[in-house]
């Protein structure tokens, strides 16, 4: 975080400082692994081959593992953590369906951000993430150009959807899936 806004210097030409800070999060590193032992005796009975997929089968397990880490903490943090909260206006939890209604309101709180000290972060949003149940909605969405579309699935009316081609839709079965906190089907 900083206090770097410009002040207009005065007659005496003397500049302020300006301040820098962090904002903490705590991270962690972890070691991950598997061991497999294989024997004279595996390799001179695998007639099939089938020591030869045992790298792609740890590197399966690899990418397991790192989905496991990431989606239970990102899942996790919605809504209970400090970083995902309406008051950082990074989460909409309020009218969030999949429509250009639902994804303007959804827009607007992601624009409206701002740092700590209040001022606005300046971003674009370039991404919508949703589970799997939503995922053909919002190609819909995002590939859909006129009225037809406007009229059936939105509360906003126009001849053409704003939307169109704007974000790039990506999905994960891990957001809808049960095993883990904060799952959800709907949410986007």
């Amino acid at each position: 975080t900083d206090s770097l806004i410009f002040e207009k210097v005065g007659t005496g030409g003397q500049i302020r400082h300006g301040t820098l800070a962090d904002t903490t999060y705590t991270v962690k590193a972890e070691t991950y692994a598997k061991m497999l032992a294989i024997t004279r005796q595996d390799i001179r009975n695998d007639d099939l081959g089938a020591l030869t997929d045992v790298p792609t089968k740890l590197g399966n397990g690899a990418i397991k593992i790192l989905n496991d880490i990431f989606w239970t903490k990102f899942l996790g943090l919605v809504p209970t953590d400090s970083f995902f909260a309406s008051g950082n206006n990074n989460i909409n939890t309020a009218v969030a369906d999949m429509t250009v209604g639902g994804l303007d309101a959804t827009e607007v709180i992601f624009k409206n951000q701002t740092n700590p000290d209040g001022t606005p972060l300046g971003l674009n949003p370039a991404i919508i993430l949703v589970p799997t149940a939503l995922y053909n909605k919002a190609l819909t969405l995002m590939g859909s150009q006129g009225a037809a579309y406007v009229a059936a699935y939105a509360t906003a009316s126009g001849d053409k959807n704003p939307f169109f081609g704007r974000y790039r839709v990506e999905t994960s079965p891990y957001i809808s899936n049960s095993t883990y906190t904060g799952y959800t089907s709907v949410g986007w």
